[in-house]
């Protein structure tokens, strides 16, 4: 029976291929949240400044629009540096995960090379008794060939 002497290696490689996938996918869905938000903000912004050049409006609800689009853009700047730095370290991550992978692959691979070894020994060694066996049924049907032509010829120059 094939055994990888690696298994266990192989075993933790997987192991860790699946955990740097879930932080991957953990970051990518943090970045998308991030970008989620300052495209909502963005429409609302863009809809509350149409809104307002729509018609007139008071003086104080021009001075509120203007702070609150002015903090609008401040936590945009801010989410726009979340998003880079987040963008960041998702790439660093699918880095990590595709280094993961390669190792893994490499162990994969020399699994199946040493399987396709062992299957090979395995083919040889049976193919070498079923030789020994041919031999030996040869043999022996040699061997009571001979027997017989020796009592043949016994019982044909007995009977002259």
């Amino acid at each position: 029976m094939f055994r990888f002497r690696l298994a266990s290696v192989l075993d933790h490689r997987a192991r860790l291929v699946e955990a740097e996938a879930r932080e991957l996918h953990r970051r990518e869905a943090e970045l998308q949240s991030v970008r989620r938000r300052r495209r909502e903000r963005r429409r609302l912004t863009e809809d509350a400044a149409r809104r307002a050049g729509s018609g007139p409006l008071e003086i104080e609800q021009r001075r509120r629009l203007a702070v609150w689009l002015d903090r609008q853009r401040e936590l945009d700047v801010v989410d726009a540096t979340s998003e880079r730095e987040l963008d960041s370290r998702a790439e660093a991550q699918r880095l990590r995960l595709l280094e993961a992978q390669r190792g893994k692959s490499v162990l994969e691979k020399l699994r199946e090379r040493q399987l396709r070894q062992w299957e090979d020994g395995e083919r040889r060694r049976e193919q070498k008794e079923l030789d020994e066996i041919g031999a030996r049924r040869r043999h022996v049907a040699a061997v009571r060939q001979a027997a017989s032509d020796r009592k043949a010829i016994q019982t044909g120059s007995g009977t002259s």
